[in-house]
């Protein structure tokens, strides 16, 4: 197994003062700016007052602007930047064109997967691709099915043998 190196920054923000609403669309601006990745922890600080404890993961490229998103939105008077060395397998984007058919139609469509490390055995369905599936399902034959059927029958072609056809009843 070849496991990769590269060099990255993670900020430690935590927050008091912000309302569930405000502490989504953050997160948005915080992707826009650049972020790999941001994750929220509930949390008590002093005086058992509730708040939030955010990471930010992002290449030192986009340092600043994650900072001034930091200042300007999350009102914070400090945080820590801390340098990382982020350890990762590789990674392949996977796809197939398929046909997704129904009792009476059917319609071509490109799906995608992650490929991680070696094990070909084991692809994981791309979350944007899921839903384009679930939309565009509705779009063709008007017939709603969940985020979870659509991740599933990605899943089920990603991982099976030569399927090249998603069957929607």
């Amino acid at each position: 197994m070849n496991i990769f190196t590269k060099k990255g920054l993670v900020f430690m923000v935590q927050v008091d003062h912000l309302s569930g609403e405000n502490l989504g669309q953050v997160i948005q601006y915080l992707y826009d700016s650049g972020a790999s990745n941001v994750q929220i922890i509930p949390t008590i600080t002093k005086k058992n007052r509730p708040a939030h404890l955010f990471f930010i993961d992002c290449r030192s490229e986009y340092a600043d602007k994650i900072e001034e998103i930091i200042a300007r939105e999350l009102t914070s008077g400090g945080w820590h930047r801390i340098d990382t060395v982020h350890r990762h397998l590789c990674t392949d984007l996977i796809k197939h064109s398929v046909t997704v058919k129904s009792d009476s139609d059917s319609f071509d469509f490109m799906i995608e997967g992650k490929k991680i490390g070696d094990d070909r055995s084991n692809i994981r369905p791309e979350h944007q691709n899921c839903m384009d599936l679930k939309d565009e399902v509705f779009q063709k034959f008007g017939i709603h099915i969940s985020l979870s059927e659509a991740n599933f029958k990605i899943s089920e072609v990603l991982n099976g043998t030569d399927k090249r056809e998603i069957i929607i009843c």
